[in-house]
């Protein structure tokens, strides 16, 4: 007796994953099939240019809708800084003036960035009696070294009191920075540890400004909010 082998039949063969390459090919011969390798094999090759073309312009979307707000935040810091530094000069300023018995002085130059504080008279009781300052031995000192606020803060202005006691030291012109040269007119730091009643404008590029002040019987520095000249001082 002779056996035939059913021609209908056929010999599985197995992938190295252990899956039957009868069952793939049946996947790959359905309709559906076809569709779910082809989602497979884009997704396995990553994403199209038109994806990344939108994710970029989402990107630089956001970036330009929270630049601004960054950079008015930074710009505000500074501005901030700048003014914890005038702060920072003006009480060191009437310390050394209270520990030493000299008296300081502080100056700046409007529209610009540069200011200086220095000890210029050898004390009160030195003073001649016409009120201006002797010139015998150390009583005149040289000025202070110079310093700038940081980029892009500059002093917009400011406004001093003139008292009896200031206008007194101010009789000798020769003894400060020259108005002449652009520089303001002197703010004082006594060694009894009062001062000058003073309040200095700092100023960022875009026009924003905050305001130092110094009240002259306590010597105290406040800050102001930071403002617009349209808006003004809150």
């Amino acid at each position: 007796m002779r056996f035939f082998r059913p021609s209908g039949t056929c010999r599985l063969s197995f992938l190295p994953h252990g899956r039957p390459r009868g069952k793939l090919l049946r996947l790959r011969s359905s309709p559906r099939g076809a569709d779910w390798l082809a989602a497979t094999k884009r997704r396995a090759g990553g994403v199209t240019l038109l994806e990344v073309m939108l994710t970029l312009a989402v990107l630089v979307l956001m970036s330009g809708i929270a630049w601004p707000v960054l950079t008015r935040s930074f710009e505000n810091q500074r501005l901030k800084k700048s003014a914890d530094i005038i702060r920072a000069e003006w009480t060191q300023a009437r310390v050394q003036a209270m520990s030493s018995g000299y008296v300081y002085v502080f100056q700046f130059i409007p529209g610009d960035r540069r200011y200086s504080t220095y000890r210029r008279v050898a004390s009160e009781v030195e003073v001649s009696p016409d009120g201006r300052f002797q010139t015998d031995g150390d009583a005149l000192q040289p000025f202070g070294k110079e310093k700038t606020l940081p980029e892009g803060v500059r002093f917009a202005g400011g406004e001093t009191l003139r008292d009896t006691r200031a206008e007194r030291y101010s009789a000798d012109a020769t003894a400060f920075l020259s108005q002449d040269q652009g520089w303001s007119g002197p703010i004082f730091f006594y060694p009894d540890g009062t001062t000058s009643t003073a309040c200095v404008a700092l100023e960022n590029e875009r026009g924003r400004r905050i305001e130092v002040s110094l009240r002259s019987l306590t010597g105290m520095v406040s800050i102001s909010d930071i403002y617009t000249p349209e808006e003004g001082q809150p």
